[in-house]
Order: C-alpha cells, then sequence, then structure tokens
C-alpha cells in the first residue's frame, strides 16, 4: 500500500510538471481576468497569440520592454482571430478557416465591385482589428519604451510593425474591377488591376486603459485615414503614468486622427518630464478630462488640442502643475460650436512665448465656450498671459480657488480667500481658509461689571441633571428600604 501510495505521489507531481510545462510552451494563462506577462511574451500577447485580450487585465512584470505594438493586424496565425475584421472594399466579408492555424484565401474575381480609395489604384481591402476594455497595470520596476498603434498600408508580404504575423498573400485577387470612385459614383473609364495583394491595416481601440506605467517614450496613436468610419478609438484612459520621452520630437501622448475624433480622453495624475515636443497631443477630440497632471521640462507646450476641424463636447483641463515650456503652456486649434471648455486652477511658472504668452486659440465657434478662470499666469496679467485673438475671452479672475497640485503652490499663487496646505508628498492643496471666531464666557454691562455668561455650558448642564437624578433615585430607594 506504501509503494502505492508513493507511486501515486510520484504520478501526481509528475502530472503537475507536465501541466506547468504545458502552460509555459503555450504562453501565459489567458483564463482569468487579470494575465501576467513577461518582457519575453508581452507582444504576443498583445497580439492575440495565445487569445483575445479583451475584457482582460494585462500585468506586466518587472523588467524593461521594448515598444510594445497595440491592435496589430493577424491574418495567419488566427484565421482573422483576435478581432479582426476583413472589407472587401466597403463591404464586410466574414473569412472562416479550421483549426488554430490555418491560412484562409480571400479571392477577387473579374466583376468585382468595389470602391477605391486614395487615387483609384489602392486601398480596396481592409483588415481592421478591434481591442476593447482592455487594462494595462505593471509591476514596480517595470520600464516601457512606448506604445504605438498605427494604421497602415502593407504591401505584398511586407512586415510592418504593425503586422508581425500578417501575410497579404492569405489575401488576393487574380483580376479586380474597378468601377467607382472615392466618392461612390460610376467611373467613366473602369479599369481592372491584376496580381495585386497589397492591404489596408486599421485599428480600433475601445475603453483601453494605461494605469501606473512609466514610460521612457511616448503613447502614440495615430489614423492617418478613416475609410470605415465605424472605427473609432474612444475612452482611452491614461492615470498616474510616469513619462519620459526622449529623442527629437516626441510627445509624451500623442492622439492623431485625420477624421474621426478621440471620445471620453482622460489623463489624470499623470507626470510628463522631459519632452522634446508637447506634453500631450491631440489632434481631433470629442470630450475630455485633464486633471491633476504635471509637466515639467517641456521643449514647447505642456498641452496641445490642436483640433484642425475643431474639438467638441465637455473638455476639462484643471488641477495642472505647469513647470518650465518653451512655448505657449496651453494651445487649441479650432473650439466648435459645441464646445465647453474649462481651464481652471492650473499653476503655470517658468513659461511662455517669445511676447509671454501662456494660453492660445485659434478659433472659437459661436456657440462654443472657454473658460479660463482662476489660473495662475506665472506671474504675468491675465492680459499678457491670454492671447484674445479667436474670439478668446480674457479672464478677470486670477489665482488658484482650489484644487490638489503635484509642485509647491506660494501665496503670490493664490485667490483671496484660500490657502495651500502641504501634504507631505511634494503635493499641495488648496482650500478655502476658514476662520475660528471666540465668544467671551460673560457679558459686560454699562456700569463695568460682568453679567452673566451669555453661552449656555452643556457640560454643567448635563452634570446637574445627572446630579439631580442621582439624588432623586437615592431618595427612593431609602423610601423603598424604610
Amino acid at each position: 500500500m506504501k509503494k502505492l501510495l508513493a507511486m501515486l505521489l510520484t504520478l501526481v507531481m509528475a502530472l503537475g510538471v507536465t501541466t506547468m510545462a504545458w502552460a509555459a510552451d503555450g504562453g501565459p494563462d489567458m483564463s482569468g481576468t487579470v494575465v501576467n506577462v513577461t518582457a519575453a511574451n508581452a507582444q504576443d500577447v498583445l497580439d492575440g497569440k495565445y487569445g483575445s485580450i479583451d475584457g482582460k487585465t494585462i500585468h506586466f512584470a518587472q523588467g524593461a520592454y521594448e515598444k510594445l505594438y497595440l491592435a496589430r493586424v493577424i491574418a495567419d496565425d488566427t484565421c482573422l482571430g483576435s478581432g479582426v475584421d476583413y472589407y472587401k472594399g466597403v463591404a464586410h466579408v466574414e473569412v472562416k478557416g479550421s483549426g488554430s492555424t490555418c491560412n484562409p484565401i480571400v479571392t477577387w474575381t473579374v466583376g468585382d465591385k468595389v470602391s477605391a480609395f486614395d487615387g483609384l489604384t489602392t486601398r480596396a481591402q481592409f483588415f481592421v482589428r478591434t481591442v476593447k476594455n482592455v487594462t494595462f497595470t505593471a509591476e514596480a520596476g517595470a520600464t516601457f519604451a512606448g506604445f504605438e498603434a498605427a494604421a497602415r498600408w502593407a504591401n505584398d508580404t511586407e512586415k510592418t510593425a504593425m503586422s508581425a504575423y500578417f501575410s497579404s498573400k492569405n489575401v488576393q485577387f487574380e483580376e479586380l474591377r474597378i468601377e467607382k470612385g472615392e466618392d461612390g459614383n460610376d467611373l467613366t473609364s473602369p479599369f481592372v488591376r491584376t496580381n495585386y495583394s497589397g492591404s489596408w491595416l486599421d485599428f480600433s481601440l475601445q475603453n483601453i486603459t494605461f494605469d501606473g506605467l512609466t514610460i521612457n517614450g511616448s503613447l502614440s496613436v495615430s489614423k492617418a485615414k478613416d475609410v470605415l468610419t465605424d472605427y473609432a478609438n474612444d475612452d482611452i484612459i491614461v492615470k498616474n503614468c510616469s513619462f519620459n520621452p526622449s529623442g527629437e520630437g516626441k510627445n509624451g501622448i500623442e492622439l492623431k486622427s485625420l477624421t474621426t475624433p478621440y471620445q471620453n480622453v482622460q489623463v489624470t495624475g499623470c507626470t510628463f518630464t522631459g519632452a522634446t515636443n508637447d506634453g500631450l497631443y491631440i489632434q481631433r477630440l470629442q470630450g475630455a478630462t485633464i486633471k491633476n497632471n504635471s509637466f515639467k521640462n517641456i521643449s514647447k507646450r505642456a498641452i496641445q488640442l490642436n483640433a484642425d476641424n475643431g474639438m467638441g463636447g465637455n473638455v476639462i483641463i484643471q488641477e495642472n502643475y505647469i513647470d518650465n515650456c518653451g512655448d505657449r503652456a496651453i494651445r487649441f486649434g479650432t473650439v466648435n460650436s459645441d464646445a465647453n471648455v474649462k481651464v481652471n486652477n492650473n499653476v503655470i511658472v517658468n513659461s511662455g512665448d517669445e511676447s509671454g504668452q501662456l494660453f492660445k486659440a485659434n478659433k472659437v465657434m459661436t456657440g462654443g465656450s472657454v473658460n479660463l478662470d482662476n489660473n495662475y499666469w506665472s506671474d504675468k496679467p491675465a492680459a499678457t498671459a491670454v492671447n484674445p485673438n479667436g474670439g478668446v475671452t480674457v479672464p478677470t479672475k486670477t489665482g488658484i480657488a482650489v484644487g490638489t497640485f503635484k509642485g509647491e503652490v506660494t501665496a503670490d499663487m493664490l485667490a483671496e480667500g484660500v490657502e495651500a496646505v502641504p501634504n507631505g508628498d511634494g503635493t499641495y492643496t488648496v482650500k478655502k481658509i476658514v476662520h475660528y471666531y471666540y465668544h467671551p464666557t460673560t457679558d459686560t454691562k454699562a456700569d463695568g461689571t460682568k453679567g452673566s455668561p451669555k453661552t449656555f455650558d452643556a457640560g454643567v448642564g448635563i452634570y446637574a441633571v445627572t446630579a439631580m437624578l442621582s439624588v432623586t433615585g437615592m431618595a427612593w430607594v431609602g423610601k423603598k428600604r424604610h
């Protein structure tokens, strides 16, 4: 019996080791909501090699990570899995395969009618990957060279940064008749493309959170052109992260788009240090919260919302500490008619362009609003700090009124009636001054004598009532005994 038990125990142990080996060979455990990754397998996990990451928290172990690419298109190994959609022209095509590894072939033949893009010769076929509801966290000591997502054109079998597992020979056509232009109208002179296998690779990020990461580079998301308008990038959240971008023309965070705006961007509690361009750059925007961040030693602007086609929605820029910007601290493009922008309670020091300006907007459309009250303008009057062109109203209220800041707040930065309290961790909280009034216990009569107290002493009253109850109780007990 003992030998049998020993053999069973050995077998169990062996199976355990084997299971661990299987898990190691097959990548990290993807069964739970938290996926623990390392520098060795992080990119494969993000690519969906081991399964979809939607709805997961990706937790990075300690270590130095090279630049990681988000939402890359995979067409080889997963048969267009991991959230990848395939489009023939603008028509969605379902591509099916069998097994975990297959090479689906989609063939376009003579007579197929598609809309051509960019000069009628390219962008006729699309791969679009959607990644949604993902949170990125990391252990202390984990550092990242950067994160990037970028739509691009892949020719033939080219392997770009956005298509490590992509092989365009999986999607090809023998002859393709181009009959419609970008406007959807029939061409006067249709033409035929032959033996063509290039593809446009695109992506969509939905509800993506970066929490507590140290990024020694940029978080870059770039949409060159949205030919499929259903694929936007919404709810990108960056909180408690540290950005230390290096290199010429580097931004800490850059969100670029030529068409569809980024919706509901949140950047809170972050630190930007040493950007060689802008700290935060967003090209097109519909709603954002930029709050409680630190921008220090930025070559150009701390915050640039340079929306060529306008920014709209509720945009909040508050409680940011901006120190040593080589240009205007905050720069806007066009503010749309539906925009409600509040730039309040920001500390700006050691900054400004050659004329001393700290804020400028190109144009505020009728119906749009920009509120610039209660900022500290680097010891400059608001009339100097704020460029009034474009319909911007120069604020009359200056000085910080409320908030918590990642830097020292001195008395000269404050509005009236508030004080700055150090929190012991390098941050300061600004709050209203509370006055305590002393009420004398006696009043002075006309003859100079002191009268009885004006206020009722609750302690004395309670003591008197207690004493009365005590005496009454003793009398009742004594009577009862008698």
